[in-house]
């Protein structure tokens, strides 16, 4: 950024303004320098002190590192059960559900395309819900997995029936 900035000032355009408006643009572009470097120091110091547990997405639950001060190699967390994975992709399912409601938010109405995903998506789900106390998840658990789940195709229920999405329902 400062050396976009310094370009900037290069130009003839900016040249010709005062010396003072000049120094002042240039104020800014050091800030960006000078925060870069405290950041980089803070980080530094921080890893020093505090262990540090990085989390990389994966559909498997992600892959877990400790970043140990004065360890220099990070220690890879075992993976997370079968059964998180499983909540963990009912837990999605609301998000993936947005993620196809999103372009349709105008209406479904003559968009067969949109209309076979949903139906396929709602598919999937139905028959996520009908395995669920197959899981062998505490009572308490598979209610909630189930409830997310009845939420989510009650709404597609809903949205293919009218052929219209209410945004309202959606933020809800």
């Amino acid at each position: 950024m400062a050396v976009a900035l310094t370009l900037l000032l290069l130009s003839p355009a900016l040249a010709q303004l005062p010396a003072a408006i000049r120094n002042t643009l240039g104020l800014d572009s050091q800030m960006t320098v000078y925060s870069a470097d405290t950041l980089g120091r803070y980080l530094t110091q921080f890893r020093r002190q505090h262990p540090i547990i990085p989390g990389l997405c994966s559909e498997a639950g992600g892959d877990f590192y400790l970043h140990k001060p004065g360890v220099p190699q990070p220690v890879k967390a075992p993976p997370v059960p079968v059964q998180y994975q499983a909540v963990k992709g009912v837990s999605h399912s609301a998000m993936a559900l947005h993620a196809i409601l999103q372009p349709c938010m105008d209406g479904l109405s003559g968009d067969s395309t949109r209309e076979e995903q949903f139906s396929r998506y709602r598919g999937e789900m139905a028959a996520t819900q009908a395995g669920v106390m197959e899981m062998g998840w505490k009572p308490e658990r598979a209610d909630t997995v189930s409830q997310i789940l009845n939420s989510n195709i009650a709404f597609l229920d809903q949205a293919l029936a009218v052929g219209a999405i209410d945004k309202e329902e959606v933020d809800a």
